[in-house]
């Protein structure tokens, strides 16, 4: 009898240990809405995440966004004081737009980044190229200094 209780132990033992290590585990989730991809690619760029970077867009623009591009663009937001997200229609599934104005030291830099679901979640299929707007007043320009 003894030997049948250390049997169906050792079982028990070794059925909970293949559970644990072939129970299959939750990939990332992705972005549940438009803001959120733009949010989440910000991040990523702010902490130097390539693969966090990578999961903000579609498959067909990952393949142009290399590795220098994402290098560049994250040497590129250590001057961002602050995004604001203006968004364009949201259409069902069919692919959509958000305007993001960029706030900068020097000005102001707007640039359209276009979104689809894929998967359940919305990744960036393209953005394009920025426009700079100058600032009337610099930023950080003590109140009362202003020209």
């Amino acid at each position: 009898m003894k030997r049948l209780h250390v049997l169906i132990l050792l079982a028990v033992i070794l059925i909970t240990i293949a559970g644990i290590r072939f129970w299959p585990r939750r990939t990332a989730a992705g972005a549940a809405t438009p803001a959120e991809c733009i949010d989440t690619y910000y991040e990523s760029l702010k902490s130097n995440d390539f693969e966090k970077y990578l999961r903000c867009l579609n498959e067909s623009y990952r393949g142009e966004a290399v590795q220098h591009s994402f290098v560049a663009a994250c040497r590129d937001v250590t001057d961002l004081k602050g995004v604001v997200q203006q968004p364009g229609p949201i259409e069902g599934e069919l692919p959509l737009w958000i305007d993001v104005e960029e706030v900068r030291t020097a000005g102001v830099r707007r640039l359209r980044y276009h979104l689809c679901r894929d998967g359940g979640s919305w990744v960036i299929t393209a953005i394009d190229p920025p426009r700079e707007t100058p600032s009337p007043i610099r930023y950080g320009t003590p109140v009362g200094e202003e020209p």
